[in-house]
């Protein structure tokens, strides 16, 4: 019984650590409208959200690490973000794996 305890106490931590991990950050899919310095603007299905780029902002084309200037209007990407001093703020940027010359055909 004890056991049984134990092992469904570990399962439910470990479904939840994702959850923790996460600290209720905002996550939002979509396809990038315009990029600047200052901010990233992306359209998704729920309409067109701006975050606020930072220096601890970080970025990423699939696994390998990218920077803010690789971005570009109409590629489709993942923010990471969260709420502080009343905005939204970018905490990574993914975009997808970049494109080789044969996929676009």
């Amino acid at each position: 019984m004890r056991t049984e305890l134990l092992a469904l106490v570990a399962v439910a931590l470990l479904a939840m650590s994702p959850a923790l991990a996460h600290e209720g950050g905002i996550d939002a899919k979509g396809v990038v409208k315009a990029v600047t310095a200052e901010r990233i603007t992306i359209e998704t299905p729920k309409g067109e959200r701006s975050f606020a780029l930072t220096s601890e902002t970080s970025y990423a084309r699939g696994s390998a690490p990218a920077r803010r200037e690789d971005l570009r209007a109409g590629e489709r990407v993942v923010v990471h973000a969260r709420e502080r001093g009343g905005r939204l703020e970018a905490i990574a940027v993914r975009a997808g794996p970049a494109r080789s010359a044969d996929s676009s055909r």
